[in-house]
């Protein structure tokens, strides 16, 4: 199993459903999410990347997972952040230590070669 989704739901702030009872099993390789307008994909890639809390269910993925892409239609983090802050933010996200965060988030930055 590379990605699993149990009895997720996601509901707004205001107690609207947004996710309601998501159950998917992905294994490695290559996927695509697919529907119309409104259907809920981008709502769907945001809870498995952390940005929407989830309300019940869980979300499961083994470390490969890390290794994932997404690139969203719109800015979903604030503009003041700092690259340093993007990747905190992210990693917080997949439970890596803060000690490892900023030695990561260093050799990313050079790679990239971006100032943090």
């Amino acid at each position: 199993m590379y990605l699993s989704l149990s009895n997720v739901q996601v509901k707004s702030k205001e107690g609207i459903g947004i996710l309601d009872d998501i159950n998917l099993k992905y294994g490695i390789g290559m996927h695509a999410i697919l529907g119309k307008s409104g259907s809920g994909k981008s709502s769907l890639l945001k809870t498995i990347l952390g940005v929407n809390k989830i309300s019940e269910g869980s979300i499961e993925f083994t470390k490969e997972m890390m290794n994932c892409s997404f690139v969203p239609q719109e800015n979903i983090l604030p503009p003041n952040l700092t690259v340093r802050q993007v990747f905190h933010y992210q990693f917080k996200i997949l439970g890596i230590e803060p000690d490892q965060s900023i030695f990561q988030h260093e050799i990313i930055s050079k790679c990239m070669d971006i100032k943090v």
